[in-house]
């Protein structure tokens, strides 16, 4: 059922539905829009780098749920920038490693393993990536879901009650 079809008690009423329906439209692309050109991907990254900067100041490796353990594995990287960042974590502060930054996790082996043996990369680059691939894909769903529902609005418009 149409939702034009609701308003058809007369002309004024479909006429002011389909203005109403237009605002609403309109309102949405506008918002889209500005979200869009708002976005700032130095200002995220800076956002991320700070959160990640802080959860490693407090990071133990007795917690294996750890966001920190999941990112490092999941994205083969070790650290911020490198694996030197986790000097700021008291508990890693001589040298050693979470078990996480391992390329084959073993119980200890960042306190023991080459540095060979170690992811070098950092995870900020790689993390800021996959946040940013996510959100695009999101904004794409979002375009998309609007014009399906502004032509299935202006279907309803030429519809006659």
């Amino acid at each position: 059922m149409c939702m034009a079809s609701i308003c058809c008690l007369n002309t004024v009423c479909t006429g002011f539905f389909h203005f109403i329906t237009f605002i609403i439209i309109l309102v949405c692309i506008i918002i889209m829009s500005i979200t869009i050109n708002d976005f700032n991907n130095e200002a995220i990254t800076d956002k991320i780098e700070e959160n990640m900067r802080s959860e490693l100041k407090t990071f133990d490796n007795k917690t294996v749920e750890n966001i920190w353990s999941f990112i490092q594995q999941d994205l083969h990287c070790c650290g911020i920038t490198n694996s030197s960042d986790w000097q700021e974590n008291s508990h890693y502060a001589s040298g050693p490693v979470p078990d996480s930054c391992c390329k084959n996790v073993t119980n200890l082996c960042g306190e023991t393993t080459r540095p060979a043996d170690l992811f070098q990369n950092g995870c900020l680059q790689l993390f800021g990536q996959q946040v940013f691939s996510h959100f695009w894909m999101v904004v794409m769903l979002l375009s998309g879901f609007c014009i399906i529902n502004g032509l299935v609005v202006c279907s309803c418009c030429f519809q006659t009650c």
